[in-house]
């Protein structure tokens, strides 16, 4: 005995739980698109600006800016060269 197609009952679509499937979907995708960006803009500017922030301390010679500093009337009770 064969069934019919015509009388096959029809899958109902599943419309349960599908807001919180999407959700859960939209949530993942944002947390990993931040961690990302995150993680980009960490390693592409921060780092850079704070290795160039520290090479300009290692290589800074206060003494020798005080120096051309004075020179150049910077400190007006101090006096020219």
């Amino acid at each position: 005995m064969e069934v019919n197609p015509a009388k096959k009952k029809l899958v109902r679509p599943e419309f349960t739980g599908h807001l919180a499937r999407q959700i859960q979907r939209n949530l993942a995708m944002a947390i990993a698109g931040g961690v990302t960006s995150s993680c980009l803009f960490y390693f592409f500017y921060i780092r850079k600006k704070k290795q160039a922030y520290a090479d300009y301390h290692r290589q800074l010679d206060p003494d020798a800016l005080f120096e051309e500093m004075r020179e150049n009337g910077v400190f007006q009770s101090l006096g020219g060269a």
